[in-house]
């Protein structure tokens, strides 16, 4: 599970940075028998550019839609940390976060369920569902204001339920 790259709204698409890391990163990771994304682009696009495949699209690997489809200005979700704004101790619990966090642990179990044995899939997704997913795994109650995935950052989760950071895998 990783973070999508680094974004440029007015391109609309990864920034220079972003490119170069997924091409790296394309180099490291293994091959992946299934590829999921969220529905936002930048995920999707994220999906293409780290295995050179297509994704398949499954709403419930998350996206953020704090301020409606970023039209209108009115917070309809709280923030999770990392995520436009400073919260302290947010509760996990509060509702939008934790139908995050649920929906995007359904789709891993889904996933598991999927595989061939010793298979593995990769989910594009966004900080906010990763951390919720992640905290909910951990039995965690409340997130730390610092608890942030960076681009293309994330978590491993074996057929036990374990999670691995990342950053000690590639």
């Amino acid at each position: 599970m990783l973070e999508h790259a680094s974004w440029d709204d007015e391109k609309n698409d990864v920034t220079n940075g972003g490119l170069q890391e997924c091409l790296a990163l394309k180099q490291r990771i293994p091959q992946f028998d299934l590829i999921i994304c969220s529905r936002a682009y930048r995920s999707k696009r994220t999906a293409e550019l780290v295995t050179g495949k297509k994704p398949h699209v499954d709403g419930r690997a998350g996206g953020l839609d704090v301020y409606g489809w970023w039209g209108d200005q009115e917070q309809k979700q709280p923030l999770l940390p990392g995520q436009y704004a400073d919260h302290t101790g947010l509760p996990i619990h509060h509702l939008p976060a934790k139908k995050d966090g649920k929906q995007l642990m359904e789709l891993i179990h889904d996933l598991l369920d999927q595989l061939p044995r010793n298979g593995k899939a990769l989910i594009i997704s966004h900080n906010r569902n990763m951390i919720a997913a992640e905290a909910i795994m951990n039995k965690e109650k409340f997130v730390t204001d610092d608890k942030v995935f960076g681009e293309l950052q994330g978590f491993v989760i074996d057929d036990n339920n374990s999670l691995q950071n990342t950053e000690e895998l590639f």
